[in-house]
């Protein structure tokens, strides 16, 4: 570069930045409105939390009594029917989780519904081995959302309503 062409772009950031700087401008900021913090908390929680809670409650109950319709009448409309509660339940499940506090963090909502990634390996041996025993805090990743996403979808409809109909640890691993 030449030496002009230094010079001038030099001259010309010096001089914005010392006309953007103005020592008579004036504190404008305004000082907040006062509201009432408790009314906007009972607001939240009345119209937003709660309803979300009462919905992922209710759709949760509409997918195990779906699941277990199907574990114990494997069709295809059962399996139809209960894919869908599936999803429906954890779209109401993803509208809740963040509410991760209070009674729901005690629960360890998250963590017991929605750890990620599933171990399919261990899901697919712990099937193989008959076993059900899922609640132990290492079996994270063998139950919740993602394991029964996996159960339910793993395959074609003919293939797991197959399995349904033959493999009695599946449908045990499914209801536990």
């Amino acid at each position: 570069m030449s030496k002009h062409v230094i010079i001038a772009v030099l001259l010309l950031g010096s001089t914005a930045f010392f006309t953007s700087c103005d020592k008579d401008k004036k504190d404008n900021t305004k000082t907040p409105e006062p509201f009432d913090q408790e009314a906007m908390l009972s607001n939240l929680a009345n119209e937003v939390i709660i309803p979300d809670l009462e919905a992922f409650n209710s759709t949760s109950s509409q997918l195990e009594s779906q699941v277990m319709a199907l574990v114990n009448t494997p069709n295809n409309s059962n399996f139809s029917t209960a894919q869908s509660a599936f999803i429906s339940a954890y779209n109401a499940y993803q509208k809740v989780a963040f509410y991760n506090f209070g009674p729901a963090n005690n629960l360890s909502l998250i963590s017991n519904t929605n750890t990620y990634p599933t171990d399919t390996a261990n899901i697919n041996t712990s099937i193989s081995q008959g076993s059900t025993d899922i609640a132990s805090a290492s079996r994270l990743d063998e139950k919740g959302f993602p394991a029964l996403d996996y159960l339910l979808f793993y395959a074609d409809k003919d293939s797991i309503l197959s399995r349904l109909s033959h493999d009695a640890n599946y449908v045990n691993y499914i209801k536990a």
